[in-house]
């Protein structure tokens, strides 16, 4: 919503509300602690006190769920900047999302004294907030500076992980466009197979990241989401050539040694003793992600069987091969 955003302009504050990277006990960046020094007299545009306004300044800018707004999402994220810096740990809303939307000059005026500014207020790792400060002041010194992004200096866990799902959220919402357009094209039957195979193809994925990704690390986050992505690429690819008819073509004979060697992989992945290399992996995770798998292929098959020109052998050996080199993957 958009209510009452524009009050937020209603006075300009100094940045005394949160403390400046430039007052820091930190001694080890005197060039980024002494560019805050000296943007510390600017005013900033902020808000009086913190709005209730109902607004996402992630989405607005992005457009990752409705069309982007970049010049509502400033207004919604000047109205979500906390009274302490401490308190702002969304790297796509606040003063974080203000540094990106003024070192772009995408929903207001570039200023990179003000991204930098607001970038010198936010709390977080001090060598991201060192090297962040740093690209921005390559950036005011390029007469042609590349666009910013706010995980282009990410080094710690935590940032990690949260630009992992907010690329992942972007790139679903491409996906799905993909598919919404594919989907538009093809007959009734056709259109009924592919709303089943849909299906089948999340509770893969879900389970794919659920059970066969080692959720042991510090970035799991990203970890899960980079290979659910990669499924999920491979997925609209493989759709998209089948509908187009440019799917996988195969005879019986090779789709048969392709589910021979698969069956072989399983087996042999079910009798590794020692699975300690997994990770957060076990078997009884594995035999739940292929479940889900032979009931993903068996919808693809189903779509391919009503689809004009589509080969079914081929797409059963395409999607087995893939899943043998999952499989694999665990014997190495």
């Amino acid at each position: 919503m958009r209510v009452g955003l524009a009050l937020v302009f209603a006075c300009l504050a100094t940045t005394a509300q949160a403390a400046s990277w430039a007052e820091t006990t930190e001694t080890d960046y005197p060039v980024s602690k002494a560019i805050c020094q000296t943007l510390k007299p600017l005013k900033l545009p902020m808000p009086p006190q913190k709005s209730a306004a109902a607004c996402d300044s992630e989405d607005l800018y992005y457009g990752i769920k409705h069309p982007a707004d970049p010049a509502a999402a400033r207004l919604c994220a000047l109205s979500h900047i906390p009274t302490k810096a401490e308190d702002e740990t969304d790297p796509f809303d606040g003063r974080a999302l203000l540094v990106t939307i003024y070192a772009n000059g995408r929903g207001a005026t570039r200023n990179l004294d003000i991204a930098s500014a607001y970038a010198c207020l936010l709390d977080g790792a001090p060598a991201e907030i060192d090297a962040r400060i740093l690209h921005l002041a390559a950036m005011k010194a390029s007469p042609k500076p590349e666009p910013f992004g706010f995980c282009d200096d990410a080094t710690s866990t935590i940032l990690l992980n949260q630009c992992g799902a907010h690329d992942a959220a972007a790139q679903d919402v491409v996906r799905k466009k993909r598919l919404a357009a594919l989907a538009a094209t093809l007959a009734p039957e056709p259109a009924a197979a592919l709303a089943k195979l849909r299906k089948a193809e999340a509770a893969f994925v879900a389970a794919r990241g659920d059970n066969e990704v080692d959720q042991s690390g510090t970035i799991r986050v990203v970890a899960v989401l980079g290979e659910q992505e990669t499924q999920q690429d491979a997925f609209v690819k493989t759709l998209e050539a089948v509908a187009g008819g440019r799917g996988p073509t195969a005879d019986a004979a090779k789709f048969k040694a392709a589910d021979a060697a698969l069956n072989a992989a399983y087996g042999k992945v079910m009798r590794v003793k020692d699975t300690a290399s997994w990770g957060t992996t076990d078997k009884a995770g594995i035999k739940t992600t292929q479940k889900a798998w032979l009931a993903y292929r068996d919808a693809f098959v189903a779509l391919a069987s009503v689809v004009p020109g589509a080969s079914i052998d081929g797409v059963k050996a395409n999607l087995t091969d893939a899943r043998t080199t999952m499989l694999a993957a665990f014997l190495e």
